[in-house]
């Protein structure tokens, strides 16, 4: 196995993991496991990686017309724009100049979100608290701002996601595990 190098930003709430290349014979869809840094395999049809930081949710947009009297569309969420640029970069940093995937592609996605300090009491975690965070932001808004910041660096078009998992856990640190694969002919029903 190859080790990547680490990619961060200072000074930001939005951290990318160490990388190490994937053996070939790894499970092909396997999201990477929640305590563990991001693993790539990058030219075997399968990208897997982990993006640290509190994901931001997108979908929702904003229009309006200028003072100019030009015409705008934008996302309602102005936190999404830094954390689809930080999922591009990361996205970018692990294709490491590899041709993006083409065809039908499955997606799968796993939000951890950090637990509210009401979960938590004097002895720990509180028996009321929930195990899932069955609150806003939704799972399909948070997805669709991965879709979007991936389009154009691993695939060329978010409508090439044919599958999609997306699933929100509570666990330390906030991140995104992410895991793209391309569907074979043979996988198709």
């Amino acid at each position: 196995m190859t080790l990547l190098r680490r990619h961060s930003r200072r000074g930001s709430k939005f951290t990318s993991g160490l990388t190490r290349a994937w053996p070939r014979e790894h499970p092909p869809i396997r999201p990477t496991a929640l305590d563990s840094p991001g693993w790539a395999l990058v030219g075997d049809s399968v990208i897997s990686f982990t993006v640290y930081g509190e994901a931001e949710p997108a979908g929702s947009k904003t229009a309006g017309v200028t003072n100019y009297g030009r015409r705008f569309v934008r996302d309602a969420n102005p936190a999404s724009y830094e954390w689809k640029r930080l999922v591009s970069q990361v996205a970018g940093a692990q294709m490491n100049g590899a041709e993006q995937l083409e065809g039908p592609l499955s997606l799968v996605l796993t939000f951890v979100r950090t637990r509210p300090k009401r979960h938590f009491g004097k002895r720990g975690l509180l028996p009321s608290a929930p195990a899932y965070p069955t609150v806003k932001p939704d799972a399909l808004k948070l997805a669709r701002a991965v879709e979007d910041a991936l389009s154009g660096v691993v695939y060329r078009d978010d409508a090439q996601v044919v599958e999609q998992v997306a699933r929100k856990v509570y666990g330390e640190p906030a991140r995104v595990e992410i895991a793209v694969r391309e569907i074979e002919a043979e996988d198709a029903a």
